[in-house]
């Protein structure tokens, strides 16, 4: 009835066979001097031990067994750091509230009347071809839609008056040592100053992973459109940043961005977006790359 013999009670046929066998060969080496009982009575100890052995072992663990289910649960509990417990946002829609929060927050490019349909009555038509150095990996309006930017993965941006479509300011890091990519930028809300971020290389090393020049953290860089001055610079991506946006709520100014390394940065800025006053990171452990951002109208 011992668990732990069964696989040798099941091997006993065998192991009878086998030794059946070694006895008819010992009587066709040997002589007749007993030499072939010896051993049989030999291996029977051997087995004898090996039984009295794991009744013994079975019989230790069945004590220890019972000795750990008659103890408090608290003390067979190994201590560990509390969990986390993760907040369940509601997903339920409801039309009131999210009409009550557009009208408490109206959309300004809604309001200033720069988006209209596409439909029969109000065609899409070319109306200017600009040209670029580069790939154009990002486009934006200032506020009042007067200027409009465009970012170039040849590390410059061109600014063009929508009047006429003629370039009336290039910007670009010259003091930059790497190689800059620039794939996303926003106006600031006075549309003085403009925030733009891509992907920066290494000059001198080379990636065989992605057949590129090795890709090194990339800062948000800020830039006077006027004097075309960088007048900042913020640092915190380990990789590409690919969407960023400038924002006012309430009375604190603010530049969200997000980008391949998984990350979604709050930088909370002075009135003037000159200055950085606290840099965050939103708390996501779930996201590999983050292409985009949407605000809901609150």
């Amino acid at each position: 009835g011992d668990k732990d013999n069964t696989d040798y009670v099941r091997s006993l046929p065998v192991r009878r066979a086998v030794r059946k066998r070694k006895i008819e060969m010992d009587t066709f080496f040997v002589d007749e001097s007993g030499e072939s009982d010896e051993d049989d009575e030999e291996e029977t100890e051997i087995r004898r031990r090996k039984r009295t052995r794991t009744k013994a072992r079975t019989r230790s663990r069945n004590k220890t067994t019972s000795k750990i289910s008659k103890q408090p649960k608290s003390q067979t509990k190994t201590s560990s750091s509390p969990k986390k417990v993760k907040k369940r946002i509601g997903t339920t829609w409801d039309a009131q509230i999210v009409a009550s929060l557009a009208q408490t927050y109206p959309d300004e490019a809604v309001r200033s009347g720069n988006i209209e349909y596409i439909n029969d009555q109000h065609p899409l038509d070319i109306v200017a071809s600009l040209e670029h150095a580069g790939w154009i990996w990002g486009l934006a309006f200032n506020k009042d839609g007067t200027l409009l930017a465009s970012a170039s993965t040849m590390g410059t941006i061109r600014v063009w008056c929508v009047d006429g479509w003629s370039i009336v300011q290039e910007l670009r890091d010259s003091e930059e040592p790497h190689i800059e990519e620039f794939y996303c930028l926003s106006f600031d809300p006075s549309g003085h100053l403009l925030v733009a971020a891509g992907k920066h290389k290494d000059r001198r090393i080379w990636d065989d992973a992605d057949e590129d020049n090795k890709v090194l953290p990339s800062p948000l860089k800020v830039f006077d459109v006027a004097t075309r001055e960088l007048v900042g610079r913020l640092d915190g991506h380990e990789e590409e940043v690919l969407f960023l946006q400038t924002l006012r709520f309430r009375r604190d100014h603010f530049i969200i961005s997000c980008g391949q390394d998984g990350r979604i940065y709050k930088w909370r800025m002075d009135g003037s977006y000159r200055r950085l006053l606290e840099r965050s990171v939103m708390q996501d452990d779930t996201s590999n790359i983050v292409t985009c951002i949407s605000f809901l109208p609150n």
